[in-house]
């Protein structure tokens, strides 16, 4: 920044010494390179978990699939045993929920 002599009346550099506005500055520009740096590793971690989560619920997804395609051959290959595994499993709901009805009226 120059500075305006008045003992001389030419214009000289000034003595090295930063002025007010000139700190200011300086420190809202580190400032500002310090949050844009945070700014740019937070982008990068919340991008590296969206991309896992992404991954991970791709996996549980074909999981899913799997699975129900086994129940599915599971079913076709032995369709007497699915009736059966299903009438008991109503039969014991049905059970269940009943007795838990009659301790509901009883309080």
């Amino acid at each position: 920044m120059q500075n305006f002599g008045t003992d001389t009346g030419t214009m000289g550099s000034s003595s090295g010494a930063m002025t007010d506005p000139e700190k200011a500055t300086a420190n809202v520009e580190k400032l500002s390179q310090s949050a844009h740096q945070v700014v740019d590793r937070m982008t990068e971690s919340a991008t590296a978990a969206a991309q896992r989560l992404s991954e991970k619920g791709q996996r549980l997804a074909e999981t899913g699939d799997h699975w129900a395609e086994m129940t599915r051959d599971c079913v076709r290959r032995h369709p007497f045993a699915t009736v059966g595994v299903a009438v008991g499993a109503g039969m014991l709901l049905s059970l269940m929920t009943r007795r838990s009805g009659r301790y509901r009226r009883d309080m």
